[in-house]
């Protein structure tokens, strides 16, 4: 038997609709926390605006989050 017939990645029954949740779960988390800081970069509310880098770190980051869960889901493929 060649290796890379063995090596086919593992499917499991329903691990798409598994995937889906959690990647909209990604999805909704992310958009939170950008809505949560870009809040606080634009009105100082609830944080104060204690530090402006860590409001654009965490908008950067949730951006990026938000772009790797669209990514990943699969009816987003299709």
């Amino acid at each position: 038997m060649e290796l890379a017939s063995r090596l086919k990645p593992f499917q499991v029954r329903g691990s798409t609709r598994v995937s889906n949740v959690l990647s909209l779960t990604g999805l909704i988390i992310s958009g939170m926390v950008v809505i949560l800081f870009v809040a606080d970069l634009a009105a100082a509310f609830p944080f104060q605006r204690a530090s402006v880098a860590a409001d654009v770190g965490f908008i950067l980051a949730g951006l990026l989050v938000a772009y790797l869960s669209w990514s990943i889901n699969p009816r987003a493929r299709a």
